[in-house]
């Protein structure tokens, strides 16, 4: 497994499976949530889609 993390300056690091860095653990990368944004008219079978945005989360990662 490689992690490659680039800040906003454009430096970056490469975490891989060997030396200097040893990735260990990765979290926060498995389920997404998701809000969809609807609108209903009164008397209206079902509704409108509007939108849609995927919920923040933290990716935490261990260097061993």
């Amino acid at each position: 497994m490689t992690l490659t993390y680039t800040n906003q300056s454009g430096a970056s690091v490469t975490l891989r499976q060997t030396a200097p860095f040893f990735l260990s653990k990765l979290e926060g990368i498995g389920h997404i949530r998701q809000s969809v944004n609807t609108f209903q008219a009164p008397g209206q079978d079902g509704a409108f889609y509007i939108s849609s945005t995927l919920d923040m989360r933290n990716i935490i990662e261990s260097e061993g």
